[in-house]
């Protein structure tokens, strides 16, 4: 998660400018469920999953 809001203000500073809210805050999510789905082999793994998608 402090990755993506560094990569944002680093973009903001390099690049372009900064990008939408939306933009950062779906990454963070899309990041998030990848770490999840990584360990679904894991009871607790699949409970937090479904409270992650609530």
């Amino acid at each position: 998660m402090i990755y993506n809001i560094w990569r944002q203000r680093n973009s903001a500073v390099h690049l372009t400018g900064f990008s939408p809210q939306q933009t950062t805050f779906a990454t963070i999510d899309r990041d998030i469920r990848n770490a999840i789905s990584a360990k679904r082999h894991r009871r607790k793994f699949t409970i937090l999953m479904q409270l992650w998608i609530r």
